[in-house]
């Protein structure tokens, strides 16, 4: 999934080490404020916070978040042989 921030912008997490809260950086976005990650535990953290794309069926209504479910809907757009 592909998520936009601020190009450059440093994505940090916090972590508890040694009883304190510790920043620790997870990624920069690129040159063009992308990062595409296929990390499920990441992507539902990102969710909260960044833009992301949805992925649209070009022949219904249909959306989903990755790229899999997307392929595997159009598979009910083809005729039956």
């Amino acid at each position: 999934m592909k998520f936009y921030g601020s190009p450059h912008e440093l994505v940090t997490t916090a972590k508890r080490i040694n009883g304190a809260i510790k920043s620790i950086p997870l990624f920069t976005f690129d040159e063009n404020g992308e990062h595409e990650t296929t990390d499920e535990n990441l992507i539902e953290k990102l969710r909260l916070h960044f833009k992301y794309d949805q992925r649209h069926c070009k022949k219904c209504d249909f959306t989903c978040d990755n790229q899999g479910e997307l392929m595997s809907h159009y598979k009910t757009h083809k005729e039956p042989t």
